[in-house]
C-alpha cells in the first residue's frame, strides 16, 4: 500500500518564528527569511524517524505555503529559499509542493497514495485536511514536535 507523509515548514519543521522580527520582514519583503532559521528539532532524532519510515515503504514531501499577500516577485525568492533549505535539511523528500498562501493544502498533492498523513502547526489546515479513511493528520505546536508526530505515525503501523 502507498503511504506518503507531507510536512508543512513553517512551525512544523522550520523555525520561522526564531528568526528575528520574521513578521516585519516578510510584510516589507525582505530576502533571507526562509534561510535565517534553524530545524525545530534535534535534526539526528528526525532523521532516525524518517530512515524507519523510509523501512516501512512511507514516501515523504511537503507541502507549504509562501507568505500572506506577497508579490509574484517575492513568492518567487522565497520559493527558491525553501527550496534551498528543503535540499539541505529534508534531502529524502520526492514531492515539494510551494504554493501561494491559503490554498487548501489538499489541492496541492501532485500524486496521491493510498494513506496520506499531514503534519502541520496549523489546527485549521489540519481539520481541512481530513478524511474519514485516505488523508489524515497530526497537528504539532511547541508542546507536541514533529518526531512526537512521527512517533505516533511509527504507533500506528
Amino acid at each position: 500500500m502507498s503511504k506518503k507523509i507531507y510536512f508543512d515548514l513553517d512551525g512544523t519543521v522550520y523555525n520561522l518564528y526564531s528568526v528575528e522580527n520574521w513578521l516585519e520582514k516578510l510584510r516589507n519583503e525582505q530576502e533571507n527569511v526562509f534561510s535565517e532559521g534553524n530545524f525545530m528539532c534535534d535534526y539526528s532524532e528526525f532523521i532516525e524517524r524518517i530512515h524507519f519510515l523510509l523501512d516501512y515503504g512511507y514516501s515523504f514531501g511537503i507541502i507549504t505555503w509562501l507568505p500572506m499577500q506577497a508579490s509574484p516577485e517575492y513568492e518567487e525568492i522565497c520559493r527558491q529559499e525553501k527550496v534551498e533549505w528543503i535540499k539541505k535539511y529534508l534531502p529524502f523528500v520526492t514531492e515539494v509542493n510551494i504554493c501561494s498562501y491559503g490554498i487548501p493544502k489538499q489541492n496541492c498533492i501532485q500524486k496521491r497514495a493510498k494513506e496520506m498523513w499531514l503534519i502541520d502547526d496549523n489546527a485549521e489546515v489540519c481539520k481541512m485536511w481530513q478524511t474519514s479513511k485516505q488523508r489524515r493528520y497530526v497537528n504539532v505546536n511547541e508542546d507536541y514536535t514533529v518526531i512526537q508526530a512521527l512517533d505516533e505515525i511509527i504507533e500506528n503501523e
